[in-house]
């Protein structure tokens, strides 16, 4: 606590009246301020202090308080048991007994990618080659409808109507072979029982045919085609999201540095009867630059327990672009 200077108490703290205007007594003011020392003067090219500004809080999604800094380096390693977890089968890699990270989302999409790589070939695979073969040695018969139908499949956005028509045609050892196409609705009224057509066969496979000429119907065809892309293409965009995601992933797990970290704010929010808990956290890099981070995490214990402020965290390091919490 600072000592006042005797004789300046009363100019500083003297109250003061509105009744009049009064004035230091010869008796009570002090003679002058020698005792004070001399004032020594400014140096040369010095400024004058600048005012200090009031204090803003900082706005903030979370309820603690913002930015605070990180505790100093710890001087053993005891710092990564008592440190929060935000996956919990994380704590073996803070621990040094694994490297096997959570939450290895590109690894799932890449899964994802190959599945609709392996059923867009299943979907339009068979139908494409059928057509390239029928294209390449295809031989042209009469054939007569037989029969005709129509399935119905109820989707988000109603019912959908898948129409067929069935046809005979003989080949030339006079078998007869029977086979069922999809068919437009247009052709679906046009091609009733009865109704002469023309077949396209594949002598090798007498079973692959299609209607040819002026009744040719390509439906079953462009709908193969068009699904089967409409898959690839979705199998494609996972392929290309996942495949930086598991790189990440994979630089992270080869990494052997692990550095410590505190919360500085965390929140959370609720979905589907889940509680998903957001984390702030930040830390010095080797380098000595302070770095901040947010990961997430479904913690249905946290809803009403959240790690406070000044928490240590374990943060998994790359570079001051590629770290995680673990």
């Amino acid at each position: 606590m600072p000592r006042l200077i005797e004789g300046v108490e009363s100019r500083m703290f003297k109250p003061y009246s509105d009744t009049e205007d009064e004035k230091p007594s010869p008796e009570t003011a002090a003679p002058n301020d020698a005792h004070l020392g001399p004032i020594s003067p400014l140096p040369p090219n010095a400024k004058p202090a600048k005012p200090a500004k009031p204090a803003e809080a900082r706005k903030t999604a979370f309820s603690e308080s913002p930015k605070i800094k990180p505790l100093p380096p710890a001087a053993d390693e005891a710092w990564r048991m008592r440190a929060f977890i935000l996956w919990r089968s994380n704590s073996k890699v803070a621990y040094g007994s694994s490297r096997r990270l959570a939450q290895q989302g590109g690894g799932v999409l890449l899964i994802v990618a190959a599945v609709c790589l392996v059923a867009a070939i299943v979907i339009a695979g068979p139908t494409f080659i059928a057509a390239n073969s029928l294209a390449m040695r295809g031989k042209i018969v009469m054939g007569l409808v037989i029969n005709s139908r129509y399935t119905i499949s109820q989707g988000k956005s109603g019912p959908s109507y898948t129409y067929y028509v069935t046809y005979q045609y003989r080949l030339a050892d006079e078998r007869v072979i029977s086979h069922e196409q999809v068919v437009s609705l247009g052709n679906y009224y046009r091609l009733t029982a009865n109704t002469p057509v023309t077949v396209m066969y594949d002598p090798q496979n007498p079973t692959n045919a299609q209607l040819a000429g002026n009744d040719r119907d390509d439906s079953g065809y462009n709908s193969a085609m068009t699904m089967g892309v409409v898959v690839l293409v979705f199998g494609a965009i996972m392929g290309v999201v996942g495949t930086p995601i598991l790189m990440r992933t994979l630089a992270l797990q080869r990494s052997q540095t692990i550095v410590r970290g505190i919360i500085i704010g965390a929140s959370g929010s609720t979905y589907k009867g889940n509680f998903t808990a957001k984390i702030r956290y930040q830390f010095h890099s080797p380098s000595g630059r302070l770095l901040e981070g947010t990961n997430s995490a479904r913690r249905n214990d946290l809803r009403r327990d959240l790690p406070p402020t000044g928490t240590e965290v374990c943060v998994i390091y790359v570079n001051d672009k590629l770290y995680r919490m673990l």
